[in-house]
């Protein structure tokens, strides 16, 4: 079970809203595959253990950074490889959620999206974390209270002296949908439906970060959407060798 300085911290990283939320989708799961993409300091892993032995499901947690949180739990595997890799090769079944929280740019997000949408099960979910940056200001406490998100504190981040879209244009991308609507209010700190059709369902809390939650009614192949992949793929190419 998680403690309450986990809990606290989970929150405190994730937002109280949406951490309750995406508990309550991988509790909802049973006997299916979990997969953390970007650990880091494990906010979501945690939340993915919880649970875990009594709903039989196994995490996948994906990151070629050794990250800060390790867990010896026996169904949680670390994967110290790159997240498009993992997914073009995987080979363990479809799955049931992918939380997407690694590199903060658009083309890492879309093609992480071009393997993995197409592994997860009609009725599965797709969680995208930091898809409500623009306006944000971090709070009192933080290590970079009043300054805008990113690692360029205006909102974006910035590599190579490039400024890199962030992953809320790689989710309206790929799905063709306008995520951050002119009613965006990052003070409502509530989970709205955006949109609906016959194949996804799109809810979002555009407070502290933003996340967003898409359920995969039925499959489609949304790669149609985007025109331009060779470019995309490469360009993701000259940011990961930033990270060298």
């Amino acid at each position: 079970m998680i403690s309450e300085n986990e809990l606290n911290f989970i929150k405190s990283e994730l937002g109280d809203v949406s951490s309750k939320r995406l508990m309550e989708l991988t509790d909802s799961i049973q006997n299916g595959i979990l997969v953390d993409i970007g650990i880091y300091e494990g906010a979501s892993s945690r939340i993915m253990i919880n649970n875990s032995i009594n709903n039989n499901n196994i995490i996948y947690a994906i990151d070629p950074v050794n990250p800060i949180f390790n867990s010896n739990h026996p169904n949680y595997n670390y994967i110290k490889d790159d997240s498009v890799y993992v997914g073009e090769t995987w080979t363990n079944g479809q799955v049931d959620l992918v939380f997407f929280d690694s590199v903060h740019a658009k083309e890492q997000v879309l093609c992480e999206l071009y393997h993995w949408w197409g592994l997860i099960k009609e009725n599965g979910y797709a969680v995208f974390h930091d898809t409500s940056w623009d306006g944000y200001i971090h709070k009192p406490g933080h290590s970079c209270e009043g300054k805008k998100t990113g690692n360029s504190g205006m909102g974006y981040d910035t590599y190579g002296g490039i400024n890199w879209d962030t992953p809320d244009k790689a989710v309206e991308d790929f799905f063709n949908i306008k995520l951050n609507t002119n009613e965006r209010d990052i003070e409502n700190n509530q989970i709205l439906k955006i949109y609906e059709d016959d194949y996804i369902m799109v809810e979002t809390n555009y407070s502290l970060l933003g996340m967003t939650f898409i359920t995969k009614k039925k499959s489609f192949d949304y790669k149609n959407n985007i025109s331009n992949w060779p470019e995309i793929f490469n360009k993701r190419k000259i940011l990961l060798s930033f990270f060298k």
